[in-house]
């Protein structure tokens, strides 16, 4: 969905919905006149979480960027990790503060253990990688081939229900390539146009821009 960023697309994994329905239209939300994460306000739709509870069905969700336990609603899930959505005080933690993918494939795997009938899992370094090297640069590609080890050893944890078992690999969204040291300045061009604008920064090719004063 867009916007091409990480929570709309995750709200959308377990909702079903778009954006317009879901409400979270980019990693920064705005509601009356506050900026909020997306994590703090969460997808205004009913998940695949709750549906699986209603169902009498287990479920578990396993990431590596805390804030998507709330831009999911996964505590609705039958076990959560990080709890709460916190991030946890002992890491490693990736270049971006993130649970390293070493600490959140030993957990997916733990809960793997469990049989959930449902099992939502994230490793987040591939994102950091594409984000700060570039995402088809030799660095970044080196980092996913450590996720491909990774995922061998989640799909070695299903083997024993193998045969019920369906597994599904996606991306959240994609990246462009860096090629222009200088992006397009949409406060600039907003004050050009004689509409004063604040921008927030995702940290991706999305930006969220409001208008000045934020009184609407």
């Amino acid at each position: 969905v867009m916007t091409s960023a990480t929570y709309p697309n995750h709200a959308s994994f377990v909702t079903g919905v778009d954006v317009d329905r879901h409400g979270l239209y980019a990693n920064d939300v705005v509601v009356g006149t506050e900026i909020h994460l997306a994590d703090r306000i969460g997808p205004a739709t009913p998940t695949i979480f709750d549906a699986l509870k209603a169902a009498a069905r287990t479920s578990a969700c396993v990431v590596g960027d805390h804030h998507l336990i709330g831009a999911m609603a996964a505590t609705a899930a039958g076990h959560h990790w990080p709890p709460n959505g916190e991030k946890p005080d002992e890491g490693p933690y990736d270049q971006l503060g993130y649970i390293a993918d070493e600490v959140t494939v030993v957990r997916i795997v733990e809960a793997i253990d469990t049989r959930p009938d449902f099992l939502f899992a994230h490793l987040n370094e591939p994102d950091t990688a594409g984000h700060i090297y570039g995402p088809d640069t030799p660095k970044a590609i080196e980092v996913y081939t450590a996720t491909d080890r990774r995922v061998a050893a989640i799909v070695a944890a299903l083997q024993p229900t193998w045969a019920d078992t369906v597994l599904l690999v996606v991306s959240d969204h994609d990246m462009e390539a860096a090629l222009d040291p200088e992006p397009v300045n949409l406060v600039a061009l907003a004050a050009a146009a004689g509409c004063p604008a604040t921008a927030v920064h995702e940290g991706s090719g999305a930006v969220l821009v409001h208008h000045d004063p934020f009184d609407t």
